[in-house]
């Protein structure tokens, strides 16, 4: 087992600062910093505050081997979210964090207010008294993740200061993702508690969040940079707003074989490609779809 004595600690706890010119004495860089603030990385963090309001209203009609309904959804999404760079941030900068050793961070608030108006209609309709068919149509919403808005800074430097590093990051201008949705479905229920059925699906999507990437300077440690650290570019890959569309069909087979057993199996093949910013010759298939 090993002991740790008391002089030992204090020497292992011994704050070393960054950048390290001249290390004091009974202090090396590879130590470890045990000031929660020093040693906070503030591109890693972010906040997100998201206020939703929303409303429904639907109406019902049927009649002779028919029904459906007629709806609309209102929603209103206020967002507020706050990034850290240390890119172009000095001590005196505005608002400027100075408690880290990596450098002087500067929060960046983003704010977006937006409101969508979402109709949506179905229909039903009894061809014959085993086969009923279905109509729908509607607009979605769908917010983008929080990761994506506000994800952290990750960085991997060059291997020398004339190069360019890479990362990934969060995008806070990310609009909502919109899609235009139509499904047209057949069922036929050829026995008791017994269906085949299927359904043919089609979604236009606005605002589909692919990648894209963007170049920023961030103040480096470490190699390639001297210690006393430099501004080095990188090129960020980050999520941007695209479009796309998805089609598909999807089958569903269910027999009952006796009252408490019975068969049940479904199919569904999707074909999900991005229309808009695809380099030529890249990969034109959404993201997010298999």
């Amino acid at each position: 087992m090993w002991y740790w004595t008391p002089g030992q600690l204090s020497v292992y706890n011994t704050p070393c600062y960054l950048p390290v010119v001249s290390p004091p004495p009974l202090c090396t860089p590879g130590r470890v910093q045990r000031n929660p603030l020093e040693r906070e990385y503030y591109q890693f963090l972010f906040q997100v505050h998201e206020k939703d309001l929303a409303t429904y209203l639907q109406a019902d009609f049927k009649g002779e081997g028919w029904a459906g309904n007629l709806g609309v959804r209102i929603v209103n999404t206020e967002e507020n979210i706050v990034t850290y760079s240390g890119q172009n941030v000095s001590a005196s900068t505005p608002g400027a964090v100075l408690t880290s050793l990596f450098g002087p961070f500067v929060g960046l608030p983003v704010s977006h207010n937006y409101s969508d108006f979402l109709p949506s209609a179905n229909l039903k309709i009894d061809m014959t008294p085993d086969v009923i068919a279905r109509f729908a149509a509607s607009q979605t919403m769908t917010r983008a993740d929080y990761s994506a808005l506000a994800g952290s800074t990750n960085l991997a430097p060059p291997g020398t200061l004339t190069g360019i590093g890479s990362g990934t990051g969060g995008n806070p201008d990310l609009k909502p993702i919109r899609s235009t949705n139509y499904d047209v479905g057949l069922e036929w229920y050829f026995a008791k508690r017994s269906l085949l059925a299927g359904t043919l699906f089609y979604m236009d999507l606005q605002n589909y969040i692919g990648f894209g990437s963007q170049t920023l300077s961030y103040l480096t440690y470490g190699p390639p940079a001297p210690p006393q650290g430099a501004l080095v570019q990188y090129n960020l890959t980050v999520p941007v707003n695209t479009k796309g569309r998805v089609q598909g069909i999807e089958l569903v087979y269910q027999q009952a074989l006796a009252d408490h057993f019975g068969l049940e199996g479904n199919y569904t093949y999707t074909d999900g490609r991005q229309t808009e910013g695809v380099l030529q010759g890249g990969d034109d298939r959404l993201v997010g779809t298999s």
